[in-house]
């Protein structure tokens, strides 16, 4: 399972509440739908907010707009353990306006590859690549 070293106080503001889904039998997160409202998790848990997954959890994002996507904000991704090998931003429906080229170079240097694509297609990547069993991130 999971573990997280300590957060800075601020990354500790844009990240809030955890929900570990299912009843103790580690079932893996699914996003099993996207709309303008927010997310469907395994098509019973409805979160009308950003959101941050891993594997097996998933956390309310305070981001909201493109320029709330920070080092900072994603900042989960570099402290939980194990840390995941990929994470996939979601930037709206259309996509990133601009790469997040402070973002990337950052995770570039921890090691971690970052995509950035809009929302639908960032959820569909996450959910294939956490179904195959990897070490996946997500924030939409």
């Amino acid at each position: 399972m999971p573990t997280l070293q300590r957060m800075s106080r601020s990354a500790s503001r844009l990240c809030f509440g955890a929900a570990t889904l299912g009843d103790g039998n580690e079932e893996r997160t699914h996003v099993s739908e996207v709309d303008a409202g927010g997310f469907e998790l395994r098509g019973d848990v409805f979160v009308p907010t950003s959101i941050c997954c891993l594997p097996y959890h998933a956390f309310l994002w305070r981001a909201r707009v493109q320029e709330d996507v920070t080092v900072e904000s994603l900042k989960l991704f570099t402290v939980v353990h194990p840390r995941p090998e990929i994470v996939v931003v979601g930037l709206g429906a259309r996509g990133p306006r601009e790469r997040l080229a402070d973002v990337e170079q950052h995770f570039r240097e921890e090691g971690i590859a970052l995509e950035q694509m809009d929302t639908a297609n960032a959820v569909h990547t996450f959910n294939i690549l956490n179904d195959e069993g990897r070490t996946v991130g997500g924030a939409f």
